[in-house]
């Protein structure tokens, strides 16, 4: 009987996997120098990233003006439960009822407990990263960065390669739009629910197949036309790998079946 494969197996491939996605197009010192018009903050669940981005701006471009977009999505339940975390191992005053209306007042509340002072808008409908670019127009022609203006984007590692590729189709052009690239995670350093969760976003699950490589394939091919052809193979084995680990390990799903049963069926189609 062959033996059952363990959820940390998949790390090595995963992490190759991550490492590509998790590519920006912009270091620090670079976003520094470009003259950005404004911060885009795309709702996600990934609170490390939130975090490095709230401490990029104070240090870097403490007065660009700063657009958070989120509404509900596949990843909302998975934000709260993660900055609620966050806050109380920070000894932080715990979220409110009023922080909860969506991905977009979360992230707020989140960035001003950690310091930022920059001007913020808050688009607070989009369930999805092209409703993020669209429903965040307004806000951006308001403030001079579209059409025409270089927008500054900060995004999680396993859909960072596709903000960028979004955001041109849904801009078309008409605007420069840049992800910042910070410090990848090392899935090896993870706890399981950690690990469980950040193999999700990258692999989806087989009931709602919402992995990377099937979003990218569908709406923004051009990110996997830079990919190599071995690490689509990989990327194609290690999803199917990881969907068996689930089936195989049920109470895997507990770590984020919460936010499963909340999941809109619809969120991640039109990403």
């Amino acid at each position: 009987m062959r033996k059952q494969e363990a959820i940390t197996d998949l790390i090595p491939n995963a992490q190759q996997i991550l490492d590509f996605h998790g590519q920006g197009d912009v270091t620090i010192l670079e976003a520094v120098s470009m003259k950005f018009v404004v911060f885009l903050v795309l709702g996600h669940h990934c609170v490390r990233t939130l975090v490095q981005g709230a401490r990029f701006l104070p240090t870097y471009l403490p007065t660009i003006q700063v657009v958070i977009t989120g509404g509900i999505g596949r990843g909302t339940r998975l934000l709260q439960d993660a900055i609620a975390n966050f806050l109380m191992l920070e000894g932080l005053p715990a979220l409110k009822p009023a922080d909860l209306e969506c991905e977009a007042t979360m992230i707020e509340r989140l960035f001003r407990d950690l310091g930022v002072r920059n001007p913020m808008e808050l688009e607070r409908c989009a369930p999805h990263t092209a409703a993020n670019y669209s429903l965040s127009k307004p806000f951006l022609e308001k403030l001079g960065a579209y059409p025409n203006g270089k927008i500054l984007v900060l995004q999680a590692p396993p859909n960072r390669r596709r903000a960028s590729a979004c955001g041109e189709r849904v801009f078309g052009g008409s605007a420069e739009i840049r992800t910042l690239h910070l410090s990848l995670v090392d899935l090896s350093t993870l706890c399981e629910k950690d690990l469980v969760i950040e193999l999700f976003r990258l692999f989806g699950l087989r009931r709602t197949p919402q992995s990377e490589l099937r979003v990218c394939a569908e709406f923004d091919p051009s990110v996997l036309d830079s990919m190599p052809l071995e690490l689509r193979v990989l990327a194609n084995d290690t999803e199917r790998r990881f969907h068996s680990c689930l089936e195989n390990s049920p109470r895997l799903l507990d770590h984020f079946r919460d936010a499963l049963l909340e999941m809109p069926e619809s969120v991640g189609g039109r990403s």
